[in-house]
């Protein structure tokens, strides 16, 4: 069996037993305190679901990032994926969580992304809401025998639209 069907058949799975589809969309301020390198706004999409009721997984499906000369665009799951620990809180609002994603690519180019941070939704109704996180994304790269790598912060927020599903 090929890694593709495997993913695929994992990703129908996942998809069925997800009782609500959320997407969001927000605003991402990257490459924060990283010496010699400017930070940059950018803006993210990307649809979450739970798969247990403390466990969820968030597929990006936009990343547009918008470096001082440049921009740079990336649509489909390419654009990362997050498992999303989400700590049960009585008796407020707002639902904490903590987000953890990996992604390696080689092909020539060999790319290692971690990501590790933390966030709340907030659901001023049902079906919408915000969101707010804060982590650190260490990355690696070696193309060619140039090899770099950094850990740079990044901030985000955006709004939520939970999608039900039958």
């Amino acid at each position: 069996m090929s890694k593709t069907t495997l993913i695929g058949i994992m990703g129908i799975c996942f998809f069925a037993s997800a009782n609500a589809f959320t997407f969001g969309a927000g605003g991402v301020y990257k490459n924060l305190l990283v010496e010699n390198g400017d930070a940059y706004p950018g803006i993210v999409a990307d649809a979450y679901f739970k798969v247990l009721p403390f466990l969820g997984i968030r597929v990006g499906l936009v990343d547009v990032d918008m470096p001082e000369g440049g921009t740079s665009y990336f649509f489909g799951l390419h654009t990362g994926a997050d498992l999303m620990l989400t700590i049960p809180v009585e008796g407020i609002p707002i639902s904490p969580y903590i987000l953890f994603g990996a992604t390696y690519s080689g092909n020539g180019v060999t790319k290692i992304d971690l990501d590790g941070g933390v966030g709340f939704d907030y659901f001023f109704t049902p079906q919408m809401g915000f969101y707010l996180e804060g982590a650190i994304h260490y990355f690696s790269y070696d193309v060619a025998g140039y090899k770099t790598d950094g850990n740079p912060l990044y901030f985000g927020g955006g709004l939520k639209i939970k999608v039900p599903m039958l």
